[in-house]
């Protein structure tokens, strides 16, 4: 079963992972169902939308102020999150309105459902391993600017970007051999993946202690980072106090960035810890909360860029259909001709 709707079933207390013995209970009301589909459905447009517009804004950039390591980390998450909207939360949606069941049959389903969850824990983990990512290149930019420069090559970072995606899709590359489609007779069809797979228990605690590593990577980075700004304040310089005006920005839009990521994904991972591996913890509600909160993540990035980005917010000008031809074309000659101020030089 897909992983973020593992533990979205509550078993009878006689289910065991084998498979034996499990008969589906607790199905939700007509109500209910359309409250979901809704809340699933706002989520999907938006997702798309914006993550849509964050990948053509990077390839509208026509003067390259988006092709640094940052903004490329950001695209890359942008990508991961249309891979998840377009290929989980329909999925999701059939599942609330078929209580949970698989409604593709043979190969081609039994093909689907290798896929879904294959796309789900890939772009989970990209995600995750980008976030690690951002939060050290802000480490460095701060802290030792001149080995930061190493990753301000477009050369580099795409190196670095595909290392992440070529690292998720092997580890999570058994989800394609065991995921497969389950018959329970007097139930319906379900597509199961810990089912199938002998090693689930430890593949997924990997991972698991991947996340939290990263989690508290992230949390000592980003305390020696805002101490370090903070200290900054100090300095008179006006070209030392514009770098540490810049630095501090893009570090507000990852930190925010990163906040955003986990507090979308730690009710899921808690849930998920305790449901799976002690069977506790399954209240119906907050699965639904802590579900939809993942799906819910891959929307709101696009904001975050718009708020603290002005390079999104010119770029989201050129990409509207109602800002004209000749408006975009003097944005773009006004934006070589004028001469900017330090601080609209820095500006992110």
């Amino acid at each position: 079963m897909s992983n973020l709707t593992s533990f979205s079933i509550v078993y009878e207390a006689s289910l065991q992972y084998n498979g034996t013995n499990s008969t589906l209970v607790l199905k939700d009301s007509k109500t209910a169902k359309g409250f979901k589909v809704v809340a699933y459905v706002a989520v999907l447009i938006v997702a798309i939308t914006g993550n849509l517009f964050v990948v053509s804004a990077m390839k509208t950039d026509c003067r390259g102020k988006l092709r640094k390591f940052t903004y490329l980390v950001i695209t890359s998450i942008a990508i991961s999150d249309l891979l998840m909207a377009a290929m989980s939360i329909p999925e999701r949606i059939t599942r609330v309105l078929a209580e949970d069941q698989w409604l593709v049959a043979g190969t081609g389903g039994e093909i689907l459902c290798k896929a879904v969850n294959f796309v789900e824990k890939v772009s989970i983990t990209v995600s995750a391993l980008h976030v690690m990512a951002l939060a050290l290149r802000r480490f460095l930019a701060v802290f030792k600017p001149p080995a930061s420069l190493t990753w301000k090559s477009y050369r580099n970072s795409i190196l670095v970007i595909s290392l992440m995606w070529l690292f998720s899709a092997l580890y999570w590359s058994p989800v394609l051999y065991y995921g497969g489609l389950l018959v329970v007779p007097g139930s319906g069809l379900y597509c199961k993946v810990r089912y199938f797979y002998p090693q689930w228990r430890t593949s997924y605690l990997v991972f698991l202690i991947l996340l939290l590593g990263i989690l508290v990577l992230v949390l000592v980075l980003y305390s020696a980072i805002w101490f370090k700004l903070l200290c900054s304040k100090t300095l008179r310089e006006q070209q030392v106090g514009m770098a540490s005006l810049v630095r501090r920005k893009t570090t507000t839009m990852v930190a925010v960035l990163v906040a955003t990521f986990y507090a979308c994904f730690l009710p899921y991972w808690i849930g998920w810890i305790l449901c799976s591996y002690q069977q506790v913890f399954c209240n119906k509600i907050f699965t639904f909360i802590s579900i939809y909160l993942t799906h819910a993540s891959v929307a709101v990035n696009p904001f975050i860029c718009l708020t603290f980005s002005r390079h999104y917010r010119q770029a989201l000008g050129e990409i509207l259909p109602f800002s004209t031809r000749e408006r975009r074309a003097k944005t773009r000659a006004h934006g070589k001709a004028k001469v900017r101020s330090p601080r609209e030089r820095y500006a992110i």
